[in-house]
């Protein structure tokens, strides 16, 4: 067989391909030999799957005993040589029921008499077996693509949820609340107190004048970022965010849509002056794809947050950047009147006390009155539904040490 194995540097070949496996990264394994697993069901025979399925039963339960503690040679290299077993096989499998005219999956297709028969064919031929088709996305497995990369590319995190999502939240958490101005100028006259009175009751005059008051101070904005950028309308500005490192573009589009909404809440409009700070401070959180027929030219949301105080008072703002053909720019903004860490707390106890990356756990409200009773009388209804949302971390079993 062509295949060889290094307990010191826990490495093995398959096909032409050497693979690094690294002790501490066998959950990632793990995870992606589960979805194998289930994608490899829909084409073979019951006696093929519960073959593979034992393999793959044998692999985790070793798994298990190295990760409570037992670091042995011997389990190590029964763990390894496991992983092999699971990867070869399935790739048989796959290969075996792989048809070439129609480039699909058939249950009754068959290239090779037995798995001998293949392995000699792969060896003598040298055919790398990563051109065996064996997973739904045969392009990634073609590609010579770190470990690493990989469960950093979107491809692992639309199939196994966003794992650093938790990273990204307790920077947030960490970071220092911006300072806003609270003023609400407009050709340089304060109108601060014209606009709480006209927030004080609702009518559609009211509402008419604070979208406007809300669109002109945001064009004066966009103004005051062309003349320090020595740019020309309708050249949009630009600004770097720190945190990600990405350039967004500020227009218009932006502050349309945040004086379509929230447009009575205390601090919508103040915040829009603090709108070129906030971009290039925020902290990245998460990435949406669009899923609004209406608005085909949004092919992605970019989800950011960060603490501000206006007036002393702790909000949090989440802002959206959409991505387009030509390039990205600033989206939405909307305040939500809590702390960041302490919403980010509120979530986590309410979701599942003591661990930050699960949610939806059926004893959640029970567990968290009994921890914290002040947390569990807190309504996350009154905060920003996407905002809540986009800070709740996916259920992943195998990645809770990460």
């Amino acid at each position: 067989m062509a295949q060889k194995l290094d307990i010191n540097t826990y490495t093995f070949q398959s096909g032409n391909k050497v693979i690094d496996i690294d002790p501490e990264r066998f959950e990632y394994f793990i995870i992606g030999f589960r979805s194998d697993l289930k994608a490899i069901r829909d084409y073979t025979s019951l006696d093929e799957y519960q073959d593979l399925e034992d393999s793959f039963k044998e692999l985790e339960s070793q798994y298990e005993e190295w990760s409570n503690g037992n670091h042995s040679n011997d389990l190590k290299n029964n763990i390894l040589e496991s992983f092999m077993h699971f990867d070869d096989y399935s790739r048989f499998l796959a290969a075996n029921h792989w048809d070439k005219e129609n480039q699909t999956f058939e249950v009754f297709n068959t290239n090779y008499h037995n798995y001998d028969e293949w392995r000699e064919e792969s060896v003598e031929n040298e055919i790398p077996l990563t051109e065996k088709p064996y997973t739904e996305n045969q392009e990634a497995v073609k590609e010579e693509i770190s470990f690493e990369d990989y469960i950093h590319s979107d491809e692992f995190i639309e199939k196994f949820g966003d794992w650093e999502k938790a990273n990204r939240l307790e920077k947030l958490k960490e970071s220092e609340s911006l300072i806003g101005n609270s003023t609400i100028l407009l050709d340089g006259v304060d109108i601060s107190d014209e606009v709480k009175k006209l927030q004080s009751s609702y009518s559609k005059e009211n509402l008419k004048q604070l979208q406007n008051i809300a669109r002109d101070v945001g064009r004066e904005i966009i103004e005051k970022l062309r003349k320090e950028q020595n740019i020309n309308n309708p050249n949009p500005p630009v600004l770097i965010n720190k945190d990600s490192g990405t350039e967004f573009r500020i227009q218009m589009t932006g502050i349309n849509e945040i004086k379509n909404h929230n447009i009575f809440s205390k601090g919508h409009i103040e915040a829009i002056s603090s709108i070129p700070d906030i971009i290039q401070n925020c902290i990245y959180i998460s990435t949406e794809p669009n899923e609004d027929e209406k608005k085909p030219e949004n092919l992605k949301y970019h989800y950011f947050a960060t603490g501000i105080k206006l007036d002393n008072e702790d909000f949090t703002a989440k802002i959206v950047f959409t991505e387009r053909k030509d390039g990205k720019l600033f989206y939405d903004q909307s305040l939500s009147e809590i702390e960041k860490g302490r919403l980010i707390d509120i979530i986590r106890e309410k979701n599942m006390p003591g661990a930050f990356n699960q949610i939806n756990h059926s004893d959640s409200t029970e567990q968290s009155e009994v921890l914290n009773p002040l947390i569990s009388q807190e309504n996350l209804d009154n905060y920003d539904k996407r905002l809540v949302s986009i800070c709740q971390v996916p259920q992943m079993q195998y990645l809770e040490k990460n």
